[in-house]
Formats: C-alpha cells, structure tokens, sequence
C-alpha cells in the first residue's frame, strides 16, 4: 500500500487540482480531489495547507456518477493500474535499495 499525490493543471495556468490517492496492489483508491487558484504552492507545501483551502469532500462520498467521470478522466491522463503497479514495484526498488544503503552505513559505523 502505498499513498499518492498528483497535481493536474493547465499551461499558463496557476489554478489546477490536487489528487491524494492509496495504491493498493493495481488499484487506485482516491480520497480527495483538492480544487486550489494556487496549486503549485500548495502542491509544494502540503503538509502546511493555508486553513481557508477547502480540502474537497472525502471521494467516496461524491455522487457514483461523478466519481466515474473523475476516476475516467484520471485514466485519460494516465493514472491508471499500469502506473498503480509502476509506482509498487520502484517503491519496493528504492525501499530496497535504501535498506542496503542503511545497512552498509550501519556496518561501517560498527
């Protein structure tokens, strides 16, 4: 299980949105889809969102047709299983390939 965040915006634009996600296995589960006129600065600054941002409603609360429409458009820019088992598969290379790291630093300390 991984968690996942992606911006979508439009060039010469600074409003956009911002799309937090679980990956679990091939799937992809969202959780909001965040609407901002300053998306890079929040996209950079998550974990300070300025209070008066409206996080957007949890997505499985959004009506079925809408979350179809969204989870479609996501598709359409390639936000789809094939990423979702992209995304699993280099989190495990890097978790490896950190814990290695980890490891030789541990041994040249001891």
């Amino acid at each position: 299980m991984n968690e996942l965040s992606f911006k979508i915006t439009k060039a010469g634009q600074n409003s956009g949105i911002i799309v937090h996600a679980t990956l679990i296995d091939n799937n992809i589960e969202y959780s909001n889809v965040i609407f901002s006129d300053y998306i890079h600065e929040m996209f950079n600054n998550q974990n300070n969102f300025n209070n008066d941002e409206y996080m957007g409603p949890d997505f499985q609360t959004l009506d079925e047709k809408l979350q179809e429409e969204l989870q479609n458009y996501f598709e359409s820019l390639g936000v789809n299983s094939e990423l979702a088992s992209f995304v699993q598969v280099l989190t495990v290379d890097k978790d490896q390939r950190l814990y290695l790291n980890w490891l030789k630093e541990v041994n040249k300390f001891i």
